[in-house]
């Protein structure tokens, strides 16, 4: 089960990311891809559609206050890990 906050944390992340016209995912990914501790972002697409949207972003920014908005809501649940999938694949 996921905890309350967590669900709170999450719901109030997306609604910032729905006042700025854009998604989570999308915000998340544009973090990802400009922020240089990262060395992996785009993989895992399964159709043509995904890699269009994802290669999209690369080209488009949102503004610091939108990721700063988004990072504060996180930082209320940082060090919550939920594991998926096979045990052995879990390198945390």
């Amino acid at each position: 089960k996921i905890p309350d906050n967590v669900r709170v944390a999450v719901a109030k992340a997306i609604e910032v990311s729905r006042l700025h016209n854009t998604t989570l995912s999308r915000v998340a990914l544009q973090f990802a891809l400009n922020n240089d501790a990262i060395a992996t972002t785009l993989i895992g697409m399964q159709t043509e559609d995904e890699v269009k949207q994802n290669v999209s972003l690369i080209h488009r920014s949102y503004s610091s206050d939108v990721i700063k908005l988004i990072q504060l809501e996180f930082t209320k649940i940082k060090g919550y890990k939920r594991s998926i999938g096979l045990a052995e694949n879990d390198d945390t």
